[in-house]
């Protein structure tokens, strides 16, 4: 499987991210997921999907029959609803056909621009050698800070509706942000201004996310700041390459700044209600 995704690799972070992290047992913890793979005569790997503990299905099968197989047994035996879709577009589309959802029931359904960069090409901004400024991991924000951003990220970001859904993820996220060496603010002065972190790591390749500025402290390049400065750390511990995607066009200027380059499209499809598969 991993030799599967690996070429297939940059829109697989999650799906690699997370085996290699959790394996391919379902424990229903954070990161855990139940998977299915599609596999030829010749017992190569065509195709994998992962049904993800928050209800997510992750997928990697670019030729249409096998996705059409892959998608059909994962119907067949699936026992939890599903929240959602991530990936390739095309293969989204199975899924929400499969479902028989449309873009209406969707919270979200963001094409976003898929964006690369070789490390070795990283630009860092100008000023980036610090001043008053300081990257520390993201627990020394302290839990009611990050909470407080959390719930605006998913707000903002990825439309999570207010009430207790949205609740129960801002404490799954900050419970592991307060534990993990992946997630980092930068503090200006004394007082912390954004937060950027890796969602999918690799010894090769990292995949960032997420990045948020609150409100107050937009428009002053801290995000480039700090995303310069945790892939240059990267970068100096053997990492090669770095994969993001985004829907903002003033994100995509930041990346672009230090040196990401647009390579294609991946879609977030986030259903309003959870639904079976029918």
């Amino acid at each position: 499987m991993t030799a599967f995704l690996a070429a297939h690799i940059e829109r697989s972070m999650f799906l690699l991210g997370n085996a290699r992290a959790c394996g391919l047992e379902y424990s229903g913890r954070p990161r855990s997921a139940a998977y299915w793979g599609a596999v030829d005569a010749s017992g190569a790997m065509r195709g994998v999907l992962a049904h993800c503990w928050n209800g997510n299905v992750l997928l990697q099968a670019p030729d249409p029959d096998v996705l059409d197989a892959l998608v059909a047994g994962f119907a067949a035996s699936v026992t939890r609803p599903v929240s959602g879709a991530l990936g390739d577009p095309a293969q989204v589309q199975a899924v929400l056909d499969r479902l028989g959802v449309a873009e209406p029931d969707c919270a979200v359904d963001a094409w976003e621009d898929l964006y690369a960069l070789p490390l070795d090409a990283l630009r860092p901004p100008d000023g980036a050698d610090g001043g008053s400024l300081r990257v520390a991991l993201a627990r020394e924000a302290g839990r009611d800070l990050l909470t407080d951003w959390i719930r605006g990220f998913e707000i903002e970001g990825l439309g999570t509706a207010p009430g207790p859904k949205l609740e129960a993820i801002v404490v799954e996220r900050v419970d592991g942000f307060m534990i993990r060496d992946d997630i980092w603010v930068l503090i200006d002065g004394d007082h912390p201004v954004c937060l950027c972190g890796f969602n999918a790591t690799l010894p090769e390749i990292v995949q960032i996310g997420p990045v948020w500025t609150p409100p107050a402290h937009r428009n002053r390049g801290h995000a480039r700041h700090l995303l310069a400065a945790t892939l240059a750390a990267a970068r100096d511990r053997g990492v090669a390459r770095a994969i993001l995607f985004t829907q903002s066009p003033a994100a995509a200027k930041a990346y672009e700044a230090v040196g990401f380059a647009k390579i294609g499209t991946y879609r977030v499809a986030l259903l309003r209600d959870p639904v079976s598969v029918r």
